[in-house]
């Protein structure tokens, strides 16, 4: 049985990505499973290294640092295909300030790549040909929204450089953003619910975002065909 693996920042993106992947792999068996944050009902979702972003970087940095390189990592030896996520606009964090990771956008593709190659430092070169590594602009919810909205997407272009798109969800038929105070809230539940049609509505999203199309190259390379 084929084997996949994610590192995400969040549930939310694990669901859209498997969904990616189901429909990818079509009809063939496979077992999703969701490495980081690992889900636990006691740790509400965190784990030991957190959930969110820094979670995702210190996952990479120890699996980096695993005696024998990271192709020797238990990740590596367990999962045929592995996606590790962050979503891009995580280069504007002030913890990572000092990486110079951020770029202007458009185009979107600038701050992504260097994201990418700091991934790859962490966890170390070259990288394994079963890696893939995910990293929506801004984040995760420009491809949803490109999906799910595709006749709304021209208003917003370029979307991939917005930082509201969350918000841009709020309102909408499939209720997966609201406004909790101020702040977005994701509904998993929701996502669950919406995840076969952000599937069926992925050439849409591709059409709008072009890291949607990087990922897509990139997840299919991994994946049997």
């Amino acid at each position: 049985m084929f084997r996949v693996g994610y590192v995400v920042e969040g549930k939310t993106d694990y669901i859209v990505l498997d969904a990616l992947v189901e429909k990818f792999l079509g009809d063939k068996d496979y077992v999703p499973t969701q490495i980081q944050p690992p889900t636990s009902e006691y740790t509400n979702d965190q784990g030991p290294l957190g959930g969110g972003w820094k979670g995702v970087l210190l996952w990479c940095a120890q699996a980096g640092a695993t005696p024998g390189g990271f192709a020797q990592s238990l990740p590596l030896l367990t999962y045929d295909c592995l996606i590790i996520h962050v979503d891009a606009d995580i280069a504007a964090e002030a913890e990572l300030q000092s990486h110079g990771l951020s770029a202007p956008c458009p185009p979107a593709k600038d701050t992504c790549d260097r994201l990418r190659n700091h991934l790859i430092a962490l966890l170390g070169n070259p990288l394994p040909s079963n890696v893939v590594l995910c990293i929506p602009a801004q984040c995760m919810e420009a491809w949803v929204f490109s999906a799910l909205h595709p006749d709304l997407v021209t208003s917003f272009q370029p979307i991939e450089c917005r930082q509201d798109v969350e918000r841009l969800l709020i309102g909408k038929p499939d209720r997966l953003v609201r406004d909790h105070d101020g702040r977005t809230r994701k509904n998993p539940q929701r996502y669950e619910e919406a995840a076969y049609r952000i599937a069926v509505g992925w050439d849409q999203a591709i059409a709008a975002c072009p890291e949607a199309q990087c990922f897509d190259n990139d997840c299919r390379a991994a994946l049997p065909p």
